[in-house]
This record gives C-alpha cells, structure tokens and sequence, in this order.
C-alpha cells in the first residue's frame, strides 16, 4: 500500500513538472506501477490516470509546439524530436487512440511545412530574387499543401504579390 500511496503523491506532482522533465517522471511512475502490477496490486486506476495525463500533456505539448513556430519559424524551433520520442513510447501503451496519436502528429507536420514554405516565400518577397530558395521548390511545397486542403491564405497573398 505504500508504493500506492508514493505511485499516488507522484501522480499529484505531475502538473509541477516542465515538459523537459515531465516525460522523464512519467516513465519512472511507470516502472513503479509495472512493478505493483508484478506484485499483483490493482493499479488501474492509477495506470488510467498516468496514461491520460501523458496523452493530454503530449497534445497540449504539440498544440504549443504549433503556437511557438506560428509566433517564431526557425529551424531550430522545429525541432520535434522529443514529440516523436514520446509518440512512439504513446503507441505502446494499451488504451490509447493511435488514430488521434496518428492525426495529431500529420497536423504537426503540415503546419511545419506550411510554416516553412511561408518564410521561403517571404524569403523570396522580401530579398529581391536574391533568395537561395527557387519558385520551383516553392511551387511543389505549395501544390503539396493546397493539396491537403490547408488555409493557405496568408502564403498565397505574398506569392500573388511577386
């Protein structure tokens, strides 16, 4: 019952934590309640618990991720590599809607290739025809996107104006 209660406590902390760290606690939680699983102690409410708090923090990470880059697009703020570590230990775990785990990871990647194709043009506006980047590339990412069905809008302005 004490590893119940420290499985609890730790459950209760988790809002404290910064994304950086919290993937980090939510594994060692999850060691703690495979190891209450072995010494057959019903954990499933608190494997619920865990599981739901990790997927909402993993959707609420990637919807930041979203804003950030809306707010700011450089490369390095692309950087997805610890939302695609946590999507792939997320697909893991039983009980988990891997369709939503599925479209909320495509939605990340278009909004980055819309976001990138939108500094590449911007890039293009704003250098004079000096840019590194050629219509050519601009048009495939373009037709790419609008393909999709994005709103594009913001990207067809600038493009109408060159």
């Amino acid at each position: 019952m004490a590893l119940v209660g420290e499985i609890s406590l730790d459950i209760s902390k988790l809002n404290d934590y910064p994304w950086s760290t919290l993937i980090n606690k939510l594994d060692e939680i999850n060691i703690k309640l495979e190891y209450a699983k072995k010494q057959w102690i019903n954990i499933n409410k608190l494997y619920s618990q865990v599981l739901e708090f990790r997927l909402l923090s993993f959707l609420k990470n990637i919807d930041k991720k979203i804003e950030d880059i809306k707010i700011k697009w450089d490369f390095f703020n692309t950087n997805i590599s610890k939302i695609l570590i946590e999507y792939n230990k997320l697909q893991r775990f039983d009980g988990i809607d891997l369709n939503l785990l599925k479209d909320k990871i495509e939605y990340l990647d278009t909004e980055i290739k819309k976001w990138r194709l939108f500094s590449k043009v911007k890039d293009i506006s704003n250098s004079g025809w000096t840019s590194i980047y050629s219509l050519e590339e601009i048009e495939k990412e373009y037709t790419y996107l609008k393909n999709k069905w994005l709103d594009i809008q913001e990207i067809e302005e600038i493009l109408f104006e060159i």
